[in-house]
């Protein structure tokens, strides 16, 4: 499992981009999405850098967390 923190987040909608973005990437990845906190955790083969290119595509700070 991955850990990304993203930044801008703030409502429902925010949630499902960057739920969209990931999955756009990998339709069979699991993702886990705290919007209040920023937390996204993904399940995928996709690499980090993937994942982090396709959210800001959608315009959110993204950034691993270790």
């Amino acid at each position: 499992m991955q850990v990304f923190q993203v930044e801008g987040m703030d409502c429902g909608s925010c949630m499902a981009k960057v739920m969209r973005a990931v999955q756009s990437l990998d339709p069979k990845a699991k993702v886990d999405i705290e919007f209040t906190s920023g937390r996204v955790a993904v399940e995928t083969d996709e690499s980090s850098e993937a994942i982090c290119e396709v959210i800001a595509e959608y315009g959110y700070t993204v950034t691993p967390r270790v």
